[in-house]
């Protein structure tokens, strides 16, 4: 069961990763257009160090957090980086929740496919593709926020596992609904009526 400190904690951490979605997606675009090769081995350098952690079994919050710097960094826009630095690692999510010391099989795993969004982000900013940056940069931080949602949705006595896939929920259903209600009389006039012959 989730104790109410816990609770506050993980509402926080949402909180802050909306944050970071408003501010992140557009410095990654940011860093695509004015990137330099300096930048770049400094990511792939976070990188490299964020993957070697979690291969050996430890979290990898400290590079996770240097890879996120160092594209607020590749902006050229000193404020980006200057309030980068004033949340500090506290703004990766793990870090403010309670990590074993000793990442298990499902940790090592979903922070595998961290890693791979990551990758996906740098490709982008090395093309210098801002519009692609910008994508990645709200795919990678909406995927921790709709965990941390779910685990907060949970019902008491459940946790959430790493890296689940997350349902649609019943407003998302509902408006899947009303687009396609909408767009049938469209698809109706289009499609072709049949002549019949006597």
């Amino acid at each position: 069961r989730l104790s109410p400190e816990r609770l506050t904690t993980l509402d926080d951490v949402i909180a802050v990763l909306e944050l970071r979605i408003g501010v992140e997606t557009e410095a990654a675009s940011l860093a695509a257009q004015r990137r330099s090769e300096a930048h770049l081995r400094a990511m792939r350098a976070a990188l490299a160090d964020f993957i070697r952690s979690v291969e050996a079994g430890r979290d990898a919050v400290a590079a996770d957090f240097r890879f996120h710097l160092e594209i607020a960094r590749a902006t050229g826009n000193p404020h980006y980086s200057e309030l980068m630095g004033v949340l500090g690692e506290s703004m990766i999510p793990r870090a403010r929740l309670d990590v074993p010391v000793v990442l298990t099989p499902q940790q090592r795993e979903y922070l595998r496919r961290v890693n791979t969004e990551h990758e996906t982000l740098l490709d982008a900013i090395a093309r210098q593709d801002g519009d692609a940056a910008r994508a990645a940069m709200r795919t990678h931080l909406g995927n921790s926020r709709e965990r941390r949602r779910r685990a907060r949705e949970l019902p008491a006595g459940r946790a959430a596992k790493p890296g689940a896939v997350a349902r649609p929920t019943r407003a998302a259903k509902t408006a899947k609904a009303a687009a396609t209600a909408a767009t049938a009389p469209a698809r109706a006039a289009r499609k072709p009526t049949r002549r019949v012959v006597r």
